[in-house]
């Protein structure tokens, strides 16, 4: 099915490619710990579930309330927001020491010597990495499918017209049609742009790892880079959040700047997944109506820019030793 929609994927990519089968039987946990992670994180993502649903029923004060679109995305926002800037953090850490390892292990070299080996190396070490990251992936990417049927739920109101008044109260109006098209691209790139993030920030890793030799300044760039992330990711969600329940005293452009800022570089677009919220979004704010298209070209940019790192990381490795 992917071949289908990709078309064929590179030799490097590919479970078969003798390397990437190495570096993942290398990774692999013993089946006990395997066990244990698993039990480990159903229970941090059941706590984290059950937080969301003590916040939505203010401490079992009330029960969920019909259609229950707009609960289910409160249940979800907080969580999902958590769980994402852990994929953010352990993206870029296992990039980060994707040289030193090895180093470590006395192969880079050898691997250095073959024809491509440092391209491949580094291509296969950031693949692996969603390997190993893809329970992470998996909950985040399901999350947003229940969110998407939601949309597509809420839709259905008002025998169908509902998307059509949501256009025609946005700043500036807009057809039912185009309103097709841009809400299509937002949940186009409210899909994509988790891989997408998430492989610059393996290949910022990557780039730090070819770079920095120095252990020390190697770790130094590693935290930087994840306090810039975390500070980023909450920063702009709690002024989004703010913006968004009338907290916030920013309006016309600069608050389209902070909710696309916030969508392409903290939430990925979960503060404008829930249809209501989004409609009073477009009606207050200018041009907001047109934030999903510019997501999916940044996810599109992202990918450029994960390309291009990777590059500049092969080359510094065939260059800097």
């Amino acid at each position: 099915m992917i071949k289908r929609i990709i078309g064929d994927i590179p030799d490097w990519a590919k479970r078969e490619n003798p390397l990437l089968r190495y570096e993942l039987s290398r990774r692999e946990d013993k089946s006990g710990s395997a066990v244990g992670r698993v039990a480990m994180w159903v229970i941090i993502l059941s706590a984290l579930v059950l937080g969301g649903y003590l916040y939505v029923t203010n401490g079992l004060q009330r029960s969920l309330q019909m259609p229950y679109t707009l609960d289910v995305w409160r249940m979800l926002v907080f969580p999902l927001v958590a769980i994402q800037l852990i994929l953010r953090v352990a993206g870029l850490s296992l990039g980060v020491g994707a040289v030193t390892d090895e180093r470590q292990r006395q192969t880079w070299d050898n691997l250095r010597a073959t024809e491509r080996g440092a391209e491949i190396g580094l291509r296969t070490r950031w693949v692996s990495v969603f390997y190993r990251l893809r329970g992470l992936v998996f909950t985040i990417l399901v999350s947003r499918f229940v969110l998407i049927g939601a949309i597509l739920y809420e839709l259905t109101s008002m025998q169908g017209g509902y998307l059509d008044l949501l256009t025609a109260r946005a700043m500036p109006s807009v057809s039912m049609e185009v309103g097709v098209i841009l809400l299509a691209a937002f949940m186009t790139a409210f899909i994509i742009m988790p891989i997408t993030a998430t492989g610059v920030d393996i290949a910022i890793g990557l780039f730090i790892s070819t770079n920095i030799r120095n252990r020390a300044l190697s770790a130094l760039a590693q935290v930087l880079v994840v306090v810039f992330r975390v500070v980023t990711t909450v920063g702009f969600f709690w002024i989004t959040w703010q913006l968004m329940n009338g907290d916030s005293a920013i309006e016309g452009l600069p608050a389209l700047y902070t909710l696309g800022a916030g969508a392409v570089l903290a939430d990925w677009g979960l503060l404008l997944s829930q249809l209501s919220n989004a409609g009073e979004i477009w009606a207050q704010i200018p041009y907001a109506v047109y934030l999903g298209l510019g997501m999916l070209i940044f996810a599109v940019v992202q990918v450029a820019i994960a390309s291009g790192l990777l590059s500049l990381a092969v080359r510094s490795a065939e260059i800097r030793e």
